[in-house]
């Protein structure tokens, strides 16, 4: 909710295919429980994910992670948008939880606090600022 019925907001989301860099938490056995149902009322009260199962290559090696994807079935799935079409929305849309641009900024720093330099973030931003 970083959009309005006048102006949607995007998600800042994995979508099928290829790959990224990121950040793995685990979770103490004792907790996953309580924790997975924390997560999954963040990730999923607003019906435009799927859980997917991934393999994630750590520098311990190989291990199996819980992540959320565009769910492409979802009628507010927008399909392929130019970069001018996504600055437009993100510039311009403002929710309950705020702005889209805020979130795009303030993802675009957690990331850089965690080494990881998102070049498709930074053209967005770019062209967001510039709008």
């Amino acid at each position: 909710a970083r959009g309005s019925q006048e102006i949607p907001g995007l998600a800042l989301t994995l979508d099928r295919g290829g790959s990224c860099r990121g950040m793995l938490f685990r979770i103490a056995p004792r907790m996953v429980e309580s924790e997975t149902e924390i997560i999954w009322a963040r990730e999923m009260f607003s019906g435009i994910y799927r859980p997917r199962w991934v393999t994630a290559r750590t520098e311990d090696g190989l291990l199996r992670a819980i992540t959320f994807v565009a769910d492409r079935g979802k009628p507010n799935y927008t399909g392929p948008l130019s970069l001018e079409q996504q600055a437009s929305h993100v510039a311009r849309a403002h929710g309950k939880f705020g702005s889209c641009a805020d979130y795009l900024h303030a993802t675009i720093a957690s990331l850089q606090e965690l080494g990881i330099r998102d070049k498709n973030l930074v053209r967005l931003d770019k062209h967001v600022r510039a709008f």
